[in-house]
């Protein structure tokens, strides 16, 4: 679970001044495992633009590696 919070606050830190993202965090039930979520909330509304969607990635992939 601490690497979740860990791996969303790399997400949260990476994502660009410009883009009001949201990160979500998930504890599973064991406890011991979850999700994080990076919602895009950009001119896309509910479904992003493509290049939002690739920032999005672009931004999940650098905070994994």
């Amino acid at each position: 679970m601490f690497s979740d919070i860990l791996l969303a606050s790399r997400v949260e830190l990476l994502t660009p001044v410009q883009d009001h993202w949201l990160v979500e965090t998930e504890v599973l039930d064991d406890g011991n495992s979850g999700r994080v979520y990076l919602v895009l909330l950009g001119v896309g509304g509910p479904r992003p633009i493509r290049d939002e969607a690739e920032r999005g990635l672009k931004v999940l992939r650098d905070a994994l590696g």
